[in-house]
């Protein structure tokens, strides 16, 4: 039976361009699911000059795969991705602490392992604070901060950006997703995280019109800037 913990999120940021190249290596090892969008580094054009690092403009790659998957492609790819760009951007593997069970069920279902039955599925990874990030369809942004500040949200973030694989999710598991989507990032408490996260994922879940993926990382530590 997988855990939340066995299934990791690879946040990888490339020079503008260069993050379709590394969406191919990360399929190419089994990690399919992916929300890209797009940013900006924050370092001068000097600077950025001076460290090789080329434009400023990113490509910002969110991925989940299984732990297996994700650790063989940075053990992998780590010394081969000069085509990519190497020192010209990132790519961190972050555990989760919780995920949507539906999404966690797809998620292993292409990894060749066992679905879950439960609506979340928890790791129990004790932090005192979590970033939950919510991915729906585009407009149901504000109906989802609203159900989650009467739970206990204080705010959120809004990214936006493309689903990919969302062909290959239709065709083996009759699950037709938009591919325009809004990213909600909530920095919580862990006395509230399961009630937002329980509380959205009833109303906009997979299922929902807003065809929601829920999921949250561990935050040792946070502060206001």
């Amino acid at each position: 039976m997988s855990r939340p913990t066995d299934i990791m999120l690879l946040f990888s940021i490339a020079d503008r361009g260069r993050g379709v190249l590394l969406l191919e290596e990360l399929k190419k090892r089994g990690i399919k699911n992916h929300f890209q969008c797009t940013g900006v580094g924050t370092a001068t054009s000097d600077m950025m000059d001076i460290l090789g690092l080329g434009t400023s403009e990113k490509d910002v790659i969110i991925s989940f795969g299984m732990r297996g998957q994700a650790e063989r492609f940075v053990d992998e790819v780590s010394s081969s991705l000069e085509h990519v760009g190497r020192g010209r951007g990132l790519i961190m593997l972050i555990p989760l602490n919780a995920i949507s069970a539906l999404a966690s069920a797809i998620l292993q279902k292409q990894a060749g392992g066992a679905p879950m039955d439960r609506q979340i599925v928890d790791g129990n990874t004790s932090s005192p604070r979590s970033l939950i990030m919510i991915a729906v369809n585009a407009g149901f942004t504000d109906e989802v901060m609203t159900l989650a500040r009467t739970v206990g949200a204080t705010g959120g973030t809004v990214v936006r950006g493309r689903l990919a694989g969302v062909e290959e999710l239709a065709s083996q598991f009759g699950i037709e997703l938009a591919a325009e989507r809004e990213l909600i990032t909530i920095l919580s408490a862990e006395e509230t995280r399961d009630k937002i996260l329980q509380a959205v994922n009833e109303t906009y879940g997979l299922r929902s019109p807003a065809q929601g993926i829920i999921c949250s990382v561990p935050v040792e530590r946070a502060f206001k800037l």
